[in-house]
């Protein structure tokens, strides 16, 4: 596998990959919602680490790791590679954006990946330009009544999305007023 090749299989197992420097050394940073499977496999990989501070599993940077880390998952569903190369045009425009807005790393990194589970429901079903308030109150539902997120997640989740909406398409801030935990 390419570089690119394994960069798609791991959004489309919604782990957002991310080169970190940890100890002086290159580590790739793999973050995900919780999930048991995930986490059995990248268990099993030599030299895995879990780091509070980074808020995900970091492994060398190693291609050999990564393709093995897919490799023990199993068959991914490619329904349609369009739906991958829509994923990633999505997030590089959104990267873009912050990075031009000026706003830090860590906000990037968490924006983004808060982003990209969004994305990863929401392209299944529709394009994401065409929602509606009540179709993202929706999805906040379902999100909330699928798993416990604490507050903060909820409103990181919000705003991520309300960035993409109100900066990165220009829409109007009072259309994009999502209800927010107290």
């Amino acid at each position: 596998m390419n570089g690119n090749e394994i960069k798609e299989a791991l959004i489309k197992l919604n782990i957002a990959p991310k080169t970190v420097l940890y100890n002086n050394e290159k580590r790739i940073l793999l973050q995900f919602d919780f999930n048991e499977k995930l986490n059995t496999a990248v268990k099993s990989l030599e030299g895995r680490k879990w780091s509070k501070t980074l808020n995900g599993w970091h492994i060398a940077a190693d291609k050999k790791l990564l393709e093995g880390l897919i490799r023990a998952l199993g068959p991914i569903d490619t329904q349609d590679s369009d739906l991958t190369n829509d994923l990633v045009d999505y997030l590089e425009k959104y990267s873009d954006k912050i990075k031009l807005k000026g706003y830090s790393y860590n906000t990037l990194k968490s924006y983004r990946y808060h982003f990209q589970s969004f994305l990863n429901v929401a392209l299944k079903k529709t394009n994401i330009d065409l929602l509606t308030k009540d179709d993202l109150e929706k999805y906040l539902r379902w999100r909330q009544k699928k798993k416990f997120y604490s507050h903060s997640d909820q409103n990181l989740h919000i705003n991520a999305i309300k960035f993409y909406y109100e900066v990165v398409l220009g829409r109007h801030r009072m259309l994009f007023d999502l209800p927010r935990p107290k």
